[in-house]
């Protein structure tokens, strides 16, 4: 089990079930790589062309390309073919914009969707080079699943080759389900949108590419 260094877009959708993990340690254009019609990985020169997103967890080194790959998420989003989550071993901006979009636009005020149903906004997780080349260890055994909980104020990333296997390590983890509840002085309110001083000046066009800035 991994634990995530942070969480750059929470979801209110409970991810304590096991899904298909997909992973590649080759960064992804959505732009132009994913079909927002199907979910398709369609970049042929990728290790995970023809697999598709929906209902997975996402794991890449980060995305790849302009800030469109965020209308792409987005598309994505709005389709109900999205991942469930999208594990980064790099902090990504643009992904996260895709994502933020849908929750503030598209969302109700707890992040749960007001108007359409099939809008299910990914969980988006910053592992960390470390524990993103130990998932990778983990995976390239064969098929895997993968799930995510809530635990203690840190989010866990359970990884196997057996459904069951994974979803009983995560039921060994109990869900902070109350994280939205502010009548709860220790509950943390995870939709208010916090910058690292990086992404601050990043913000402020101090540091990073253009791109980044506009993301931000």
């Amino acid at each position: 089990i991994f634990e995530a260094e942070r969480t750059l877009v929470e979801s209110p959708t409970s991810l304590k079930k096991a899904v298909p993990l997909l992973h590649s340690s080759t960064s992804l254009s959505f732009w132009g790589g994913i079909d927002p019609q199907t979910g398709t990985i369609i970049d042929q020169t990728h290790p995970l062309h023809g697999q598709c997103v929906a209902g997975t967890i996402l794991a890449l080194p980060s995305g790849r390309g302009s800030c469109t790959g965020s209308q792409v998420l987005l598309e994505l989003i709005l389709n109900g073919i999205a991942p469930t989550a999208i594990v980064t071993r790099d902090v990504d901006p643009i992904l996260c914009v895709g994502a933020i979009i849908a929750q503030e636009f598209f969302c109700g005020f707890d992040g749960e969707d007001s108007n359409s149903p099939n809008v299910n906004v990914p969980m988006v997780l910053h592992l960390g080079k470390t524990s993103f080349d130990r998932l990778r260890t983990t995976s390239e055994a064969s098929t895997s699943f993968a799930g995510i909980v809530d635990h203690n104020k840190q989010v866990m990333i359970a990884v196997g080759t057996n459904k069951h296997d994974v979803e009983e390590q995560l039921h060994r983890h109990p869900h902070r389900s109350s994280r939205n509840n502010t009548n709860n002085p220790n509950t943390k309110i995870y939709h208010k949108l916090e910058l690292t001083d990086e992404e601050s000046a990043m913000l402020r066009g101090e540091v990073g590419s253009a791109a980044d800035q506009i993301a931000l």
